[in-house]
């Protein structure tokens, strides 16, 4: 076992500043990135909670950005209403 590892992070998704303790999904993480230099749009869908989210963050991503030749840009449908002080649209700008 690694060190200082995490193998759960809880309710929230591993982050990419939190890719040095992400670990056990290597396989998954090889076939994402093979998938998406392949094809260039990839749906990844599966139940709520099982980890998609941190298999990119934590993951694919860190990866793509360590090879240099790709910008990633995270976008995350939420809910929005009238009242939100900042648009969807905004959101992405703003990161």
């Amino acid at each position: 076992m690694k060190d200082k590892a995490i193998r759960y992070a809880g309710i929230s998704p591993f982050t990419g500043e939190q890719s040095k303790v992400f670990y056990g999904r290597d396989s998954d993480i090889e076939e994402l990135h093979e998938q998406i230099m392949l094809e260039k749009q990839v749906l990844l869908y599966a139940k709520s909670g099982v980890g998609k989210s941190s298999v990119m963050n934590a993951g694919v991503l860190p990866l793509f950005e360590k090879e240099g030749e790709y910008l990633s840009v995270t976008i995350r449908f939420i809910t929005y209403s009238e009242l939100d002080l900042v648009s969807p649209v905004q959101r992405i700008i703003n990161k």
